[in-house]
């Protein structure tokens, strides 16, 4: 079987961007971080709520990608909607 859309899931701190880095590389599929859905400065400034909607859609629409973060509020359901893999 083959994972064209992967969704890390994982709490702080435990490998999850490590290992998307991994499987990245591998698969040579792009790597995303749901901060950067979330915030337009690392942890400082956060996109508005209909901007982050935006940029989850577009990137749910994606033929390939594996996304990483810890969050788990309804706005990533497009995201894992679309997964192959969780």
């Amino acid at each position: 079987m083959s994972y064209n859309r992967i969704y890390i899931f994982g709490g702080t701190a435990s490998g999850k961007t490590n290992l998307a880095k991994k499987i990245s590389k591998k698969l040579k599929i792009p790597t995303y971080s749901t901060d950067n859905l979330i915030y337009k400065r690392k942890w400082d400034e956060k996109y508005s709520d209909k901007e982050k909607n935006r940029r989850v859609l577009k990137l749910a629409k994606k033929k390939r990608w594996i996304v990483e973060g810890v969050h788990r509020k309804s706005w990533i359901n497009p995201i894992l909607s679309k997964a192959d893999l969780i």
